[in-house]
């Protein structure tokens, strides 16, 4: 059995999480896709407290193509979800939700 060395979705929702609770923006905007950049730009300047994140657990889809990464932030123990896409061999933030 061959293993990946590939990056999973789960440890660019966690590189995404650290930068947004430095408020690295320059950095978080890294992880997220291109069509995103409107939401991100709306979020950046909404965002006016650090927040803490805690990474549950990843769903891959069957294509290994989008998943979804399941989190809850310190203010909000509601349990919510950001979907990635696979761009090329990376893992992307799609902030978009598909639109």
């Amino acid at each position: 059995m061959m293993t990946s060395c590939a990056p999973k979705p789960i440890s660019t929702a966690k590189n995404y999480f650290k930068a947004l609770e430095a408020k690295d923006w320059p950095t978080a905007r890294k992880y997220i896709t291109e069509s995103s950049g409107e939401d991100f730009e709306w979020m950046v300047d909404w965002e006016d407290t650090a927040h803490k994140y805690k990474v549950l657990r990843q769903e891959e889809s069957a294509d290994g193509q989008s998943a979804k990464v399941h989190y809850t932030v310190d203010d909000d123990p509601q349990e919510k979800y950001i979907s990635l896409v696979k761009v090329g061999d990376k893992w992307l933030i799609d902030l978009t939700g598909g639109k």
